[in-house]
């Protein structure tokens, strides 16, 4: 099986993309091979421009994690912007030859001057849900979870925005693996 996760620094500085890797290869009994289509300050603008890159791959699954940095009111993109960007990249995978499983993905808050400048970040996760609906695919909602969690266990401390892999990890497998699993019909757990 063939995965690609698309992503800002949330997924390209950290190692729950191989742990997903990995727990699926364990669960499902066969090799996967995981194409990582992330980049720090990556928007879904760039994303787009990386669709010749997933097409190569040839995905049975996306995971698409974009809309943190399209928020940021200094180098961002519109909301309606943004939404045009994803729904370009979703039609474009979904054009492929053997469309794959597409997969939406919010992540963590915002704290700090991190979160003033991406104070809007609610309504770019909100819409990435919004287009999985409309679209009829998959989504891992991780914003509420993150939320959920006192601003003390958040582990986003250090800048506000790139929360401790020791919570962000465990947090983000944990949650995507079982999910993934599940669209295959295996249970299975980080």
């Amino acid at each position: 099986m063939r995965l690609v996760i698309m992503g800002t620094s949330l997924t390209a500085l950290y190692e729950w993309p191989a742990a997903v890797a990995a727990g699926l290869e364990a669960c499902l009994g066969h090799p996967v091979e995981m194409t990582l289509v992330a980049r720090p300050g990556a928007q879904s603008p760039w994303g787009l421009a990386q669709m010749p890159r997933v097409a190569q791959a040839a995905p049975d699954i996306v995971v698409l994690e974009m809309a943190i940095n399209d928020a940021d009111l200094r180098d961002g993109i519109w909301l309606r912007d943004s939404a045009a960007s994803h729904r370009a990249m979703l039609g474009a995978m979904q054009a492929l030859p053997a469309p794959p499983q597409i997969v939406m993905m919010t992540m963590s808050p915002a704290e700090g001057p991190r979160g003033w400048v991406r104070f809007r970040l609610g309504a770019f996760y909100a819409m990435a849900v919004e287009l999985a609906a409309e679209a009829g695919l998959g989504v891992v909602d991780l914003y509420p979870r993150w939320l959920a969690l006192p601003r003390a266990q958040r582990g986003l401390e250090e800048d506000g925005l790139h929360p401790d892999p020791k919570v962000a990890e465990p947090l983000i497998a944990g949650a995507l693996l079982p999910y993934l699993a599940a669209s295959r019909g295996v249970a299975c757990g980080p």
